[in-house]
C-alpha cells in the first residue's frame, strides 16, 4: 500500500508542477531593439495595403491617411521637420490623391507614380527602406 501511495503522491506531484506555469507577456518583435516611432508603424501599414494591391488583394482603396506622415512621431525628428521631407511628402499625398481618383484604365499609372514617390523620398531621406519599396512596382 505504501508503493502505491508514494507512487501517486510523486504523480500528483507532477502533475502540479508541470500545470504551473510562470505567467510571461509575449514578446512583440518590431523591427527595432529601440522601438519604433509612429512614423515607422504607418510605412510599414502603408507598406502592406500597398502590397495587398499589387498582389489583387485589395481594391484600390487604402486604408490610412497619407496626411499622417506629416503628424505622426519620426525616429529623426529632424528629417521630417525639414523643407525637403515636406516638398516630398507633399508629392506623396498628391500621388496617393490621384491614385484615387484615377480611372480604371489609368490606375497602373497612377500606381507606379504613387511607388516612385516613395522611392524619391527614401533615396533622400532614408535608404534603409528602399529594397522593400522597390518591390512594390507592378
Amino acid at each position: 500500500m505504501k508503493k502505491y501511495t508514494f507512487s501517486t503522491l510523486v504523480l500528483l506531484t507532477i502533475v502540479l508542477l508541470g500545470s504551473c506555469k510562470k505567467e510571461t507577456k509575449p514578446k512583440v518583435y518590431l523591427g527595432n531593439p529601440n522601438g519604433d516611432s509612429e512614423l515607422a508603424l504607418l510605412m510599414r501599414q502603408m507598406y502592406d495595403e500597398t502590397q495587398k494591391i499589387k498582389q489583387g488583394e485589395s481594391s484600390m482603396a487604402l486604408n490610412f491617411s497619407p496626411e499622417s506622415i506629416f503628424t505622426a512621431q519620426a525616429t529623426d525628428p529632424k528629417k521630417a521637420a525639414s523643407e525637403q521631407y515636406k516638398v516630398l511628402g507633399t508629392a506623396y499625398v498628391n500621388s496617393v490623391k490621384n491614385y484615387h481618383k484615377a480611372a480604371d484604365t489609368d490606375r497602373d499609372q497612377a500606381y507606379e507614380q504613387m511607388i516612385g514617390a516613395c522611392e524619391n523620398c527614401h533615396q533622400a531621406l532614408c535608404p534603409g527602406p528602399l529594397v522593400k519599396v522597390k518591390k512594390l512596382y507592378k
